[in-house]
């Protein structure tokens, strides 16, 4: 039952980050509503996501890469911190057109990392980068649960 929830969840993300559900407005907005225990967003400004669905859209090699992950109480600070690191490392990759990361409303120790990229190889050439390993590797470690999905964009018109 968990893992059916886990799963839909990351559909639904993943929909919505391709902009079949939501729309870039409504996503601002769920990225606002977050309760969080810091000071600071877990997100930065990102691309500009707009154009690049509606690029994704006409046909283009760009692709959506969603992962969820979900730490025991006692390690979601060190995981927050590891997430800014990584997410500040992976903006700067080329290739990489928008990189977001959510947490849990209803499970504030869920986190989920919402990755819009130009091309397939661009994903893997990040996946072997030194901060994605290091990174990656710390965060894999300390969650009880990490799944990920990859997509692209289709013309729904």
């Amino acid at each position: 039952m968990y893992v059916t929830r886990i799963s839909l969840k990351i559909t639904c993300l993943l929909i919505a980050a391709i902009g079949l559900l939501g729309t870039v407005s409504s996503l601002n907005l769920m990225k606002n509503s977050i309760p969080t225990t810091f000071a600071q967003p877990m997100t930065t400004a990102t691309n500009s996501t707009a154009s690049s669905q509606a690029s994704a859209a006409a046909g283009r090699n760009e692709i959506f890469h969603v992962a969820i992950f979900r730490f025991p109480k006692e390690h979601v600070n060190h995981a927050m911190v590891t997430f800014r690191a990584l997410a500040s490392a992976s903006r700067g990759v080329s290739g990489n057109l928008g990189y977001d990361i959510y947490r849990g409303i209803d499970d504030d120790q869920e986190f989920y990392i919402v990755e819009h990229w130009t091309s397939p190889a661009a994903l893997a050439a990040h996946e072997r980068s030194e901060a994605f390993i290091h990174f990656g590797g710390l965060l894999v470690r300390y969650a009880t649960l990490h799944d990920t999905v990859t997509a692209r964009a289709f013309d729904v018109g």
